[in-house]
């Protein structure tokens, strides 16, 4: 047998080998060092600091996201903000509750799910409340437009999902009240009775000066009547349907586009 022949054959094998378990060698030593440094980063070592700060109230916290479970919305509210409060003082969320075996993220984000579309969608029933009309309202009607065209297709999303949202939020013990999406409606049709009410008295305003002046400055109105009578029409087919008020409203507003000898012209 060819003694040089294996020699040779030892010798590459050996190189093989060799260059591997130094390959192998250098990921360790590179990993030993990154861990090394990341331990003495400012950031882990806040993190270290958070953890043995805040390590009952997580703790609390854990155990009240764990017996959590409710139907008041306004339970919801009160408890989403109580937890963020605290979440919120970490500086970093997710690094922090990974050190807490059997932290419930699941229900964390089912609460944080439940509590922005309640927040939102209230937050839209408070700002249609709100909503200051102002004259003349032909100047104002462009920004009344787009925020009903853009809080409709808003809602219309929110309300796309809700079979699953809701499947998702009962199996972590949250039975979200979706007749929330009731109420927006509803704030839409009282926001359309104010806005007709406003183009009306502003209108009837302008007449009784215009038959002093002139009536030219009322025909001049009647596009925006027609404006408003189309964006009503909007709010009806969103909300299914008007209230007595605003269908009393819109008649009033038809017969003042009506009988405007000026009209649409």
């Amino acid at each position: 047998m060819d003694k040089t022949v294996l020699t040779g054959k030892s010798s590459s094998q050996g190189k093989k080998f060799g260059g591997s378990a130094g390959a192998a060698s250098k990921e360790q030593g590179m990993a030993a060092a990154l861990a090394e440094m990341t331990k003495r980063s400012p950031h882990f070592l806040q993190i270290e600091e958070d953890i043995k700060k805040y390590e009952k109230s997580i703790k609390e916290m854990q155990a009240a996201l764990n017996k959590f479970n409710t139907k008041d919305m306004d339970e919801l509210f009160k408890f989403h903000k109580h937890v963020e409060s605290k979440l919120e003082l970490l500086s970093d969320e997710n690094q922090v509750i990974d050190r807490f075996e059997g932290f419930p993220r699941k229900k964390l984000e089912a609460v944080r799910m439940a509590g922005s579309i309640n927040n939102k969608l209230n937050g839209i029933i408070t700002e249609l409340r709100d909503w200051k009309f102002e004259s003349p309202l032909d100047e104002h009607l462009q920004r009344v437009e787009s925020y009903i065209t853009r809080t409709k297709k808003g809602v219309e999303a929110l309300e796309k999902s809700k079979k699953e949202d809701g499947e998702m939020l009962e199996k972590q013990n949250i039975k979200f009240d979706f007749n929330i999406f009731l109420k927006v409606r509803e704030a839409f049709v009282d926001f359309s009775s104010r806005c007709m009410e406003f183009a009306i008295k502003e209108r009837r305003d302008l007449k009784v000066v215009s038959s002093i002046q002139t009536p030219a400055k009322v025909a001049r109105q009647t596009p925006m009547l027609w404006k408003v009578f189309q964006l009503i029409q909007k709010v009806y087919i969103f909300a299914g349907g008007l209230n007595e008020r605003a269908e009393k409203l819109i008649q009033e507003l038809a017969q003042e586009i009506e009988f405007d000898p000026f009209a649409l012209k």
